[in-house]
């Protein structure tokens, strides 16, 4: 009966193993050109802004995730600091802990509002202990495309308002 009870305990870890394994998968998104947040004070914030380094940033990759509904987060913006990510799925950080970014693997060298983003790219928001450095939550997005702007209005070509004569 042990060696049963034994087998069924194993069996069911190598079952459930790729369940578990694939829960911490990267979340696939289609990241626009441009997009408009709405900080914790109701301020609205557009991007890309006149100093940013891309078209394509992270804050714009978090807020399409959010518009999908697959990510719900709220932004602070600190007058020291700029916008930072005060909370993640209704997660805020305890009293020595904060959402750490991170940008394809490594810690990201500036703000959710200038983190550039191409093709294939990853943001990780990572809920960190600063005291102890210790990790807890983890959410990885992806670029899963990035959305070419719309052409201007009035430049469609073709020869408006004319006859063509052959």
């Amino acid at each position: 009966m042990k060696k049963f009870i034994r087998f069924s305990v194993i069996l069911f870890f190598i079952a459930f193993a790729p369940l578990s394994a694939s829960a911490d998968a990267p979340i696939d998104i289609a990241v626009p050109s441009n997009c408009t947040v709405v900080d914790t004070a109701g301020v609205s914030h557009t991007f890309p802004q006149d100093d940013s380094p891309s078209d394509y940033l992270g804050i714009c990759m978090l807020e399409a995730a959010k518009e999908a509904g697959l990510v719900t987060f709220t932004l602070t913006n600190d007058p020291g600091f700029g916008l930072y990510v005060q909370s993640v799925n209704g997660t805020a950080p305890g009293a020595t802990e904060y959402w750490a970014l991170w940008s394809n693997g490594a810690f990201a060298t500036c703000g959710i509002g200038c983190i550039p983003l191409s093709q294939g790219d990853t943001l990780s928001l990572i809920l960190t202990d600063w005291m102890t450095n210790v990790e807890s939550i983890t959410v990885v997005l992806q670029v899963s495309s990035l959305i070419a702007p719309p052409p201007p209005p009035g430049g469609g070509g073709g020869i408006p308002n004319s006859q063509l004569n052959v």
